[in-house]
């Protein structure tokens, strides 16, 4: 989205006034709104009203049948509740006479947020002018008789509600026709693009999360997250509404991964490397209490934290990575022991770039681990830092009765074994001594590929 550049960056006094009648099925949007004319026009003549007695400064607006949106300026203490109170007491006053009926009109009091003279400024406009768009009322903003959008580009000569030369004021615009041409421009743009622009889903994600409607908030995040799948802006913003405002770290999770891989330099007031983990951390203890319940119920436990662990274990890497630190290399070390083979083979080359870190007495220790996958990996390790020192260690592998122990011992020897490491390797296949047929195989054609490479 082509967003307008704004000259004037204070803190204004604009609010962005909500109310919701019984009748809306969301606080900000009604899906199901009709066109009840009459009942629209006594709210436009009732914010005029308003702008008369109180001196309301109004921006911009948009009324139907069960909702009423404002922008507007607040030009004086009390004029942004007494207005409200005046709209929301006649028009409900008026509805009761007209329905013949008692009782509150509006379902709660209005919501009012504070935006600035900025490109928030921009999204509330175009929010409001697609608010009928989106209900599948209208094609076009200037369709909706009781709108903003058509006085603001055909400005009446009597009766006009929207203090156009103060709007455009705000919005950097000296003359109103040059606002007038660039608001005609967001809008058509924003409707080109809708229903399947991710950005324009975003921004209006963010204008009703500003309203505290998370319901709302949540529909356009999802929406514009399923859109925006290659933008890490985007993914990591859901994110954070997902693990901040809902506080559901699992669903965020999911979100602050896709942000990761689209930029692991992500930053949304902090780096998505270091809050994947703080949000893994939260997701695996909730996944543990949901596998508790589940076995006490009779039930397998959560098989979405089996599947998750890789996931959280590659990602937890790629931060170590990025972001070494004194207690990575624990880390690292742990993740060699993991379920996924992948996962496994890259934690051992990482922790092959820091081998420094790595006392002798630990990688002894490590190279007895019960744990075969780790100790084979640690094996790797070995050789790459004694090299002809852990020959030794390795010639008694060659002789361990599990394959995988032999595997790692021809595998290390063969990768980073020199010259010394081969000749070993060499004499254990001549020796006619390992069992599995598979095994021979494998380390012939390994022998051969490194004979080409010397001969080239």
């Amino acid at each position: 989205m082509c967003l307008p550049v704004f000259r004037n960056q204070n803190r204004t006094g604009l609010i962005f006034g909500i109310g919701g009648a019984p009748e809306a099925l969301a606080a900000l949007i009604s899906r199901k709104a009709q066109r009840d004319t009459s009942a629209s026009r006594v709210r436009v003549v009732w914010v005029l009203e308003a702008k008369k007695r109180f001196g309301l400064s109004v921006l911009n607006y948009i009324v139907t049948s069960n909702h009423i949106h404002l922008l507007v300026k607040d030009t004086s203490p009390n004029v942004i509740a007494d207005s409200m109170q005046l709209i929301a007491g006649r028009t409900g006053q008026q509805y009761n006479q007209r329905k013949r009926r008692h009782g509150a009109f509006w379902e709660d009091r209005y919501h009012a947020t504070a935006i600035e003279a900025d490109e928030h400024l921009y999204r509330c406009l175009v929010y409001i002018d697609l608010n009928m768009v989106r209900a599948g009322m209208v094609t076009h903003p200037a369709e909706w008789p009781h709108s903003g959008y058509r006085e603001i580009q055909n400005r009446p000569k009597r009766y006009g509600i929207i203090d156009l030369r103060q709007l455009s004021a705000l919005c950097g615009f000296s003359e109103v026709a040059d606002f007038q041409r660039a608001h005609r421009d967001w809008v058509d743009e924003a409707l080109k693009r809708y229903p399947d622009d991710a950005n324009l889903h975003f921004d209006l994600g963010i204008v009703l999360e500003r309203t505290n409607d998370l319901v709302g908030t949540q529909r356009e995040f999802e929406r514009a997250a399923k859109l925006g799948a290659d933008s890490a802006e985007i993914q990591g913003w859901v994110a954070r509404f997902f693990w901040k405002r809902k506080q559901d770290p699992r669903r965020a999770l999911n979100f602050y991964l896709n942000a990761y891989f689209l930029d692991p330099e992500f930053y949304e007031t902090e780096y998505v490397t270091s809050r994947i983990p703080r949000v893994a951390r939260e997701t695996v203890a909730m996944l543990k209490a949901e596998s508790r319940k589940n076995s006490s119920n009779g039930g397998n436990g959560s098989a979405e934290l089996d599947s998750l662990s890789p996931l959280l274990e590659e990602t937890r890497l790629g931060a170590e990575k990025e972001h070494w630190s004194a207690n990575s290399m624990d880390k690292v070390l742990e993740i060699m022991g993991s379920d996924d083979e992948g996962n496994r083979w890259d934690a051992m080359q990482l922790a092959a770039l820091h081998l420094n870190e790595i006392s002798d007495d630990r990688l002894t220790r490590l190279l007895e681990e019960p744990d075969l996958r780790k100790r084979g990996l640690a094996g790797y390790l070995a050789v790459q830092r004694w090299h002809e020192k852990a020959l030794p260690v390795m010639k008694t592998w060659l002789q361990d009765p599990a394959e995988l122990v032999r595997y790692d011992a021809i595998s290390a020897l063969g990768i980073y074994g020199d010259a010394a490491g081969r000749k070993l390797v060499e004499e254990y296949l001549a020796s006619g001594k390992e069992p599995n047929a598979r095994m021979r195989e494998f380390i012939e054609q390994a022998l051969a590929k490194t004979n080409d490479g010397k001969q080239r």
